[in-house]
């Protein structure tokens, strides 16, 4: 097994080792996890969300453009952190107020004064660092060529909230990697025939641009079973674990982790 790294982590800059204080970055920051199969022993990964906000992803508060850069920084300085404690392939992803992409230097330039090497920090993140954005009229606005350079090292997560069927269209335009599905779209899928068409309808749409899809609104054995029947491979929500504060995350995943080696 892969061993965690403890707190506080190391980083190298300039030859002189530093430190970052993970415990008072992650503090006020809760994951979301999510689970393979919904299985609880296979953690994927997690989406990280602000203690006190939206009880489910995605409820993202109306945040003004400056507010929205300042919690997408703190968000991506806490995920950097949170990605060097947990093993590869986990991700995290970063809930990212539409606002924030039309002011990207002022969301960079802070990290790079808080984090002894933000370059090498978001080298090793890679793709495990997911950047989730909600269907809002301000992501029109957004500098495309900042999109692309978000997923040329990232990845770019596109936040489903409701289940509609113009969501592909949304996703065509931009470097997506993944779409994240929230409660209410997946609530009662089970049994609403309605919202069963329009799963399956993005569903097939997503494997024809080779688009994972990650629900976090299971609420029930149901639900989850009539997901991984139809193509949902990654599930989270209140069903399989509650939202936990962030610095628990990877005793979590170590937890799951040793359930499988036992």
């Amino acid at each position: 097994m892969q061993q965690l790294v403890s707190q506080p982590f190391q980083q190298r800059s300039a030859g002189a080792a530093e430190t970052v204080d993970v415990e008072r970055v992650l503090a006020g920051w809760t994951v979301w996890p999510v689970f393979e199969q919904g299985d609880r022993n296979r953690c994927a990964g997690g989406v990280l969300w602000p203690q006190g906000a939206a009880s489910e992803p995605f409820g993202m508060d109306d945040l003004a453009p400056v507010e929205a850069v300042e919690q997408a920084a703190a968000a991506t300085r806490a995920a950097l952190c949170l990605l060097e404690q947990v093993p590869s392939p986990m991700w995290v992803a970063v809930p990212v107020h539409p606002g924030a992409l039309l002011m990207p230097r002022g969301w960079w330039r802070p990290l790079s004064r808080q984090l002894p090497d933000l370059a090498a920090a978001r080298e090793r993140a890679g793709a495990r660092l997911l950047f989730a954005v909600a269907q809002h009229p301000l992501l029109h606005e957004a500098d495309p060529g900042l999109l692309r350079n978000l997923a040329a090292l990232h990845g770019l997560a596109l936040c489903v909230q409701p289940l509609i069927p113009s969501t592909l269209r949304e996703v065509l335009p931009w470097p997506v990697s993944r779409l994240l599905l929230g409660v209410e779209s997946c609530a009662g899928i089970d049994c609403d025939q309605a919202l069963q068409q329009q799963w399956r309808f993005l569903a097939h749409g997503a494997a024809q641009l080779n688009l994972p899809i990650t629900a976090l609104g299971v609420g029930s054995d149901s639900a989850l079973a009539w997901l991984r029947r139809h193509g949902c491979s990654e599930v989270g929500g209140s069903h399989l674990h509650e939202a936990l504060p962030a610095e628990h995350f990877s005793a979590l995943v170590g937890k799951a982790m040793s359930s499988c080696v036992a």
